[in-house]
């Protein structure tokens, strides 16, 4: 129980959805990709280089979207169909060492 307290929590699903309605590099979506991407990164980290959580977000769309959410590289360098689909992935992925 978080006590209305959510700071720590990451919300994966929301940054779909914000992804979904190309609303991710604007607060207070920006931060919260931010925040699951780097979080994402630290958990596949964890695994080794070579894992499936490591390889989704340190390349490919989730990289780029997190370059793009820290304004590296300009919005139109996304692809938000595959940054959505690289993001089910890496939930698939999280969900699956849950079980």
């Amino acid at each position: 129980m978080t006590d209305g307290d959510e700071s720590g929590l990451y919300d994966f699903a929301g940054t779909l959805e914000a992804i979904r309605e190309r609303e991710v590099l604007y607060a207070p979506h920006s931060g919260m990709a931010a925040d699951c991407l780097g979080a994402a990164l630290d958990l596949g980290l964890q695994f080794g280089e070579d894992s499936v959580g490591c390889q989704l977000a340190r390349h490919g769309p989730l990289d780029q979207l997190y370059r793009a959410v820290w304004k590296e590289i300009d919005e139109s360098a996304l692809d938000y169909l595959e940054c959505e689909a690289a993001l089910v992935r890496l939930i698939e992925w999280i969900e699956g060492l849950a079980r």
